[in-house]
């Protein structure tokens, strides 16, 4: 997933980004892209970034990166730890401003489930589905980027969506 990260300086100078709190699970890094200067700072290891700027109004300069670690399985508790995460035409997962909707192609069971994350990797929601085109609605929630994870007996699919 990629943020755009723009900055408005009061004036030309040195200046700090900073990553205060990384509350995520082992596993997920996140970088700063310093697209001026072709550079990636992991912000796991480095969580300050200093910088020059002669530009009042920065808008395309940054980005932040969050990558899961693909070697790491997650936490061993999750009785689908060894279950890869994966995209495939058979699950479209999509956002329309205040909503999520999922559609299931060729999958059957149940015992499916779908997790709402925010980009820190809180739960937001967690439900049991069994249809095969679900909506969920979003408008009590703040516009932002959201991982939405569809849970079947064998696979792990996840999409990012951006709800307004």
């Amino acid at each position: 997933m990629i943020i755009p990260i723009g900055i408005l300086a009061p004036a030309s100078g040195k200046y700090t980004i900073s990553a205060l709190e990384l509350n995520f699970k082992i596993g997920v890094n996140v970088f700063l892209i310093d697209k001026e200067k072709n550079k990636r700072i992991n912000l796991n290891e480095n969580p300050d970034y200093t910088f020059r700027t002669s530009k009042i109004n920065t808008k395309d300069r940054f980005e932040i990166i969050f990558k899961l670690d693909k070697n790491l399985k997650e936490e061993k508790n999750d009785e689908l730890s060894d279950i890869e995460i994966t995209n495939s035409e058979s699950v479209n997962i999509y956002s329309d401003f205040d909503k999520v909707y999922i559609k299931l192609q060729n999958i059957s069971g149940n015992n499916n489930t779908v997790i709402i994350q925010d980009v820190v990797g809180r739960k937001i929601i967690e439900k049991r589905i069994a249809e095969d085109f679900i909506r969920i609605d979003m408008q009590n929630y703040a516009s932002g980027t959201y991982i939405i994870k569809l849970k079947t007996e064998n696979k792990i699919y996840e999409e990012k969506v951006f709800i307004r």
